[in-house]
């Protein structure tokens, strides 16, 4: 018998001599059929490497018991078969030109079509397939899931295919299976419950880590019904241990559980996703994986609460910078552990972050976050109205860590964390050469204890229009040799508890003069300890130092203090209670002419006897060794000693007038003793 060659080419014959065989015949993926539909063999793949002419000739190999189906157009690129009996039907594809000829094979299983052109789909999927579109109505489902479907070979879903699954059965990629569903925006793949009901089905699980994963374009509705091992919660789409899969423009609908769950150990790409109507969490990501939410998918929910992205883990530990993007919808990302960042971190504008209950931020890589006025950062706790979480815990000394147009909100739990001496809700520790922290137009609201507290060997950057709010404890915490950073910031205190700056450690030792300028609303310094002066402080109009029973300022060799208010704006030494002798007092053992006070207010001090008195108590002490003082337009009152104590010896001094130029009011043993 004869039969004629068709001939395919892209390029006519150039009559070079001498060319290899390079033909490679592609007969197309082996897949699952409808009975008794027509099916389209796909030859377009096969090509010559020398770019030459070939004929096809395809071959029907063998085919179930009875059937009678043969080829028709044997010769064309694309024939057809109509296969008329269930099981596989093997087809060789042979081209060929003067070169020489290559073969491949093809398999269809033709499987029953019993639910009004549905195939049902009921045994795992141990071969590679390819799931056609049957319908072109996407009401009709072409294909309808049994069983809990395993896939472990390639399973390749082609556009505008419908999938639908009997109630709480599911589809599973094993470690050996791969899905590719790549749909297009006019013709989307769908994965459905057979019933329009939320939770109708149970999800879609993948244990393969195939680059090849992927689903694009795709829509998967109702799912969620129960849960699927080894994923421990319902869940509409879940990627387990070292799991793959390239999710992009998919669509994530009706879950009665959570939208999407990916293991610590999964790994995948992200973009222009849609969440709408799932009852659960709409994604659970890895911490360390974050970075790959893009800020194109949408994100909606029935439940305010549950439109987070939820971050799993407690370690940010990665060799590269990352960024996590603003979300859409107000979406904001949860944390529900300790979290240590160990990697460089930027946040974007915008971002919203929750943290859980008593749960610290620690900072060991580098944090930059900022926002804008218009789109600022925001950190607060979840659930709201109840307990605050940890705080922010600056480890490193990284010049890159900036808070800049953030809110800190509801934090400092009154629990110290992460080697931290006190609560806060932003500190900055002391580890190793200590860490350092840019501040500017910066909120910190609602803390239960310090709102910022920045240990001695810490480091202040930046610290500009820095705002706290509702917080309870002492507003600021820092050592002495920062205070001086606090005079270029617009400091705005609002419903405070304590509003004040607490002064921390026992010495002020700089290289330079340190100024300290006045708090707004005539808040104080605080002064918990003795306080020994070894440099210069200059004290600027309008200032208030508030100490504690047992506290002193001690103004020592090598340094001075010089306090000058005006007449409107007293400089103001006060006890932290309005009492009669509360405080120690001030004293001088430092001979610089700098060593000036002058409209002053000295008020409640000498409660207990000043060091070299000889048990005596005064509110001013000036002791032997040259020190001396300049006291003027000045008043000491409630002292409980002496208003003044100056011993004489070896060159200690006042100056002669300082009797009739300050006012001396109920103080309990006299204004000023001579010893």
């Amino acid at each position: 018998m004869c039969l004629l060659v068709a001939i395919f080419s892209c390029k006519e014959d150039d009559g070079s001599p001498n060319l290899g065989n390079k033909l490679i015949a592609n007969a197309g993926m082996d897949r699952e059929v409808p009975l008794g539909e027509a099916v389209e063999l796909d030859g377009s793949g096969s090509k010559d490497g020398n770019n030459k002419s070939f004929s096809f000739l395809w071959t029907l190999k063998s085919k179930p018991e009875n059937s009678n189906a043969a080829l028709t157009k044997a010769i064309e690129m694309k024939p057809l078969i109509t296969p008329d009996q269930l099981g596989v039907y093997e087809i060789e594809l042979k081209i060929a030109n003067e070169t020489g000829e290559s073969k491949a094979t093809v398999k269809l299983t033709a499987v029953e079509d019993s639910q009004g052109g549905t195939v049902i789909l009921d045994r795992d999927i141990l071969q590679n397939r390819v799931l056609v579109d049957i319908h072109e109505d996407p009401s009709i489902p072409d294909y309808l899931v049994t069983v809990n479907l395993g896939v472990k070979a390639a399973l390749t879903v082609q556009p505008g295919v419908v999938i639908a699954f009997e109630e709480k059965k599911s589809l599973k990629v094993f470690e050996e299976g791969t899905i590719i569903a790549k749909g297009s925006p006019d013709k989307k793949i769908q994965f459905i419950g057979k019933l329009p009901n939320k939770g109708y089905w149970a999800g879609i699980i993948s244990q393969s880590s195939n680059p090849l994963n992927i689903l694009e374009h795709v829509e998967v509705s109702d799912a969620g019904s129960n849960t699927i091992y080894p994923v421990p919660q319902a869940t509409a789409l879940s990627l387990t241990h070292n799991a793959y899969l390239n999710i992009s423009h998919t669509t994530i609908h009706r879950s009665q559980g959570h939208g999407i769950w990916i293991n610590q150990t999964a790994n995948f790409d992200f973009g222009n996703n849609v969440f709408r109507e799932n009852d659960g969490i709409n994604l659970l990501v890895p911490i360390s994986k974050a970075h790959k939410v893009d800020s194109e998918s949408h994100f909606e929910t029935n439940n305010a609460a549950n439109n987070v992205i939820e971050l799993v883990g407690n370690v940010l530990d990665l060799d590269v910078h990352v960024t996590w993007n603003k979300l859409g919808q107000n979406t904001k990302y949860r944390v529900k552990e300790d979290v240590v960042v160990k990697s460089d971190l930027s946040l974007s504008k915008g971002v919203k972050l929750e943290v859980a209950p008593n749960k610290f931020l620690r900072v060991d890589g580098s944090l930059h976050a900022k926002g804008s006025q218009d789109d600022p950062i925001i950190v607060n706790v979840w659930p709201s109205g109840g307990e605050k979480w940890g705080g922010l815990v600056v480890h490193s000394g990284s010049d890159q860590n900036r808070l800049e147009w953030v809110e800190i909100r509801n934090a400092g739990n009154n629990q110290r964390g992460y080697g931290m001496d006190k609560s806060a809700a932003v500190g900055i520790d002391n580890a190793g050469d200590g860490g350092k922290l840019h501040l500017a137009n910066t909120k910190i609201i609602g803390s239960n204890s310090y709102g910022l507290y920045i240990e001695p060997g810490a480091h202040l950057g930046d610290c500009v229009n820095l705002t706290f709010t509702g917080i309870k404890g002492r507003t600021i915490a820092l050592p002495a040799s920062l205070v001086s950073r606090l005079n270029e910031a617009d400091l705005v205190f609002s419903q405070n508890q304590l509003p004040s700056v607490e002064i921390l450690g026992f010495s002020l030792q700089a290289t330079q003069e340190t100024v300290w300028a006045p708090l707004p609303d005539g808040i104080p310094f605080f002064i918990p300890n003795q306080l020994d002066v070894i440099s210069g402080l200059k004290l600027l109009p309008g200032v208030t130092l508030e100490f504690t029973q047992h506290a002193m300022l001690a103004i020592l060799q090598n340094g001075y203090l010089e306090a000058i208010g005006t007449a409107q704006k007293k400089i103001t030494f006060k006890g932290a209670e309005d009492q009669k002798g509360f405080w120690r007092g001030v004293i001088f053992k430092s001979s610089s002419d700098q060593n000036i006070m002058e409209h002053t207010l000295i008020a409640g001090a000498g409660g207990q006897a000043l060091p070299w008195s000889g048990g005596r108590s005064a509110s001013i002490g000036v002791f032997p060794g040259g020190a001396g003082l300049q006291l003027k337009n000045s008043k000491i009152t409630k002292g409980g000693g002496w208003g003044i104590l100056v011993d004489t010896s070896f060159g200690a001094h006042i100056n002669p007038d300082a009797e009739s130029l300050n006012l001396f009011e109920d103080i309990s043993n006299g204004k000023i003793i001579h010893l």
